[in-house]
């Protein structure tokens, strides 16, 4: 008795998760579409763009931008300029908060101090003996 009100269950949440999908596509299928304003928009994308250019300047020209950090600023002053020169009105940046110290990032790098058990030269060995490592490579 227990198992068929599992069962019973368990088909009505299936044909809910089913019947669900094609009513939410029926109500996207009834948009309509203005070919037109997808025509100018693709225009822009791919006569106009200039999202290469812009995203040049944000990573090489202004850098890493660390939360709290000056460059951070400069990429959120640069941003509200930009959003003025494309013609949006009252572009500002809005405070979100303490964040604590901020920092620059300048230079990063990794050191490698030697090589580890079983590394190519241990496989290398172990290849002119016509043996396996612990990997099963020869």
């Amino acid at each position: 008795m227990n198992l068929s009100r599992q069962n019973s269950v368990a088909i009505l949440f299936i044909t809910a998760l089913v019947a669900q999908p094609g009513t939410a596509s029926a109500q996207i299928a009834q948009e309509a579409v203005d070919l037109e304003v997808v025509q100018h928009i693709r225009e822009e994308g791919f006569e106009r763009s200039q999202i290469e250019a812009l995203a040049r300047y944000l990573t090489e020209v202004i850098g890493p931008r660390l939360t709290g950090s000056p460059g951070m600023k400069k990429a959120n002053e640069w941003t509200v300029e930009m959003f003025e020169e494309f013609g949006l009105e009252n572009s500002v940046v809005e405070p979100w908060g303490e964040f604590g110290r901020g920092w620059p990032h300048h230079s990063g790098s990794v050191h490698g101090v030697g090589g580890r058990r079983g590394g190519s030269r241990d496989s290398a060995n172990l290849r002119k003996r016509g043996r396996r490592d612990r990997r099963g490579y020869r």
